[in-house]
Formats: structure tokens, C-alpha cells, sequence
């Protein structure tokens, strides 16, 4: 059980430093190709990335019909998942003994 601990610990860390580059390629991607959506979405909220956050959970993406921009958010929805998963395993495997 260590192993699985330390595995999906490992697998979220890496999910989560990954996370920030993908966020990127979205602000860019939407910086380029809509300006004042991307605009709207950075003023209307307190933190930075809170609002591509809840970009990325709505689908908001599909309005702009651009397919760039959804390959982007699919990618981020993906890594969430895993990341998700990787969280759950590490807790599983430390609430039944694994560290």
C-alpha cells in the first residue's frame, strides 16, 4: 500500500505542476484569438485563474466556436480527472494503512 501512496502522491504533484502550463496555453490561445472574452473573464472575479477555472467547468468554450480553444479546455477537463483520481488513490492508501 506504500507504494500506491506514493504513486498517486507523486501522479497528483505532477498533474498539478501541469496544470499551470495548460492553463497558460488557454490564456494565450483565448489572448490571441478573443481578446475581450478573455478580458470579461479576468475582471469579473477576486483571483486570477478563478476565471478560466469556471470557463473551463462551463461551456462557455463551445459559444466561441473555436476549436483551439475547446482542444485546450478538453485537456484541463482530462487532467482534472486524473488529478481527481490520483488525489482519491493517495487517500485511500493513507486512510487504510498505506503510509
Amino acid at each position: 500500500m506504500q507504494a500506491i501512496a506514493s504513486i498517486s502522491l507523486v501522479i497528483f504533484t505532477v498533474c498539478w505542476i501541469v496544470h499551470f502550463r495548460f492553463m497558460k496555453r488557454l490564456r494565450q490561445a483565448l489572448l490571441e484569438r478573443h481578446p475581450t472574452t478573455l478580458a470579461s473573464i479576468e475582471n469579473s472575479l477576486r483571483f486570477p485563474t478563478e476565471g478560466l477555472w469556471r470557463f473551463t467547468q462551463s461551456d462557455a468554450h463551445k459559444l466561441l466556436n473555436d476549436p483551439e480553444v475547446t482542444r485546450h479546455v478538453r485537456n484541463l477537463k482530462r487532467l482534472y480527472i486524473a488529478t481527481v483520481a490520483a488525489w482519491f488513490a493517495f487517500c485511500i492508501a493513507l486512510f487504510t494503512g498505506g503510509l
